[in-house]
């Protein structure tokens, strides 16, 4: 098979991927005035994309540089489709229908959904998007909560809130759109919550969520716990230990992670579905001229 025959079955087999996916993607164009098809426009935009283009107005710089072979690949009747093209057709589509659309093809392009499932993580984080504040309301910053897939450096999906309160409310939404099946979902601790926990488990992950101070005495058991392991240096206590130590620019830093199992006295364990360990991270950090400054942070998993 000749190169040339290879990337034409190779540019059908995208394709018929993109209508597999988007097949069912509602399109709000007047019927009278589309001059180029959907998929034509989602496979220009995604091959683009690949290329490195990271906007609009790059898709449109691609297409044109690529024109022969889009017009040879895809039999354009109305040549490439422009930057207003692209941009019209953006601007009405529904960005989750579309998000919802793009996730089931990324993971229909990985092997047997390769990494998004057994034993890998899912960060579920929510981060304030800079430059997007009102003029004179400086805390009017969009916020997205995104699902990551750690080890495939992908976002699996992504929602926009109104503020970092709502990220409550929007992270069982997203976990809907995603499959969390035999991974571990980590959340910081806004997101420590019964109701998460419960969905994550019913969908079949595992949660690591921060612990803080918004869970009533919780908090309160779980310092006490290790601060009592501590004094007595965690002599007769059920418990798992490992540490690492880095020194660089006269800086050292040490982490000591304890996970203990050991939770049939914590009044709070029925609360949570499936909880199984609590966790100490005890971080060290010491400069040549200062004395050391003690962090400990608590989890749940």
């Amino acid at each position: 098979m000749t190169e040339d025959e290879l990337d034409r079955d190779s540019s059908i087999a995208f394709r018929k991927s993109l209508e597999e996916s988007f097949g069912d993607l509602a399109d709000y164009r007047r019927p009278g005035s589309v001059r180029h098809q959907l998929l034509d426009i989602l496979f220009t935009t995604l091959s683009a994309v690949i290329s490195g283009a990271n906007d609009l107005k790059a898709v449109a710089m691609y297409a044109k540089r690529k024109r022969r072979w889009l017009m040879e690949t895809l039999k354009l009747p109305n040549d490439i489709p422009s930057y207003w093209t692209l941009w019209t057709v953006f601007a009405l589509l529904s960005p989750v229908a579309l998000e919802q659309c793009f996730v089931q093809w990324v993971k229909s392009k990985l092997t047997i959904e390769r990494g998004l499932t057994d034993g890998h993580g899912i960060s579920v984080d929510g981060k304030a998007q800079r430059g997007t504040a009102k003029k004179g309301e400086p805390h009017s910053f969009v916020h997205i909560v995104s699902a990551w897939a750690v080890s495939q450096h992908l976002t699996l999906g992504q929602l926009k809130v109104d503020g970092k309160s709502n990220e409550i409310t929007a992270i069982p939404q997203l976990l809907d759109m995603v499959d969390v099946r035999g991974a571990t979902v980590t959340i910081d601790a806004m997101g420590c919550q019964t109701a998460i926990a419960e969905k994550i488990v019913e969908k079949g992950g595992d949660y690591v969520f921060a612990l803080k101070g918004n869970q009533g005495h919780l908090l309160d058991e779980v310092e006490n716990y290790f601060a009592q392991a501590e004094r007595i240096r965690f002599e007769g206590v059920v418990c798992d230990a490992v540490g690492s130590q880095d020194c660089a620019h006269g800086r050292r830093e040490r982490r000591e992670v304890y996970t203990t199992e050991d939770i049939a006295w914590l009044p709070q364990r029925a609360e949570w579905q499936k909880l199984k360990t609590i966790i100490m991270v005890k971080s060290e950090r010491k400069l040549s001229s200062q004395p050391a400054s003690v962090e400990r942070r608590y989890y749940l998993r």
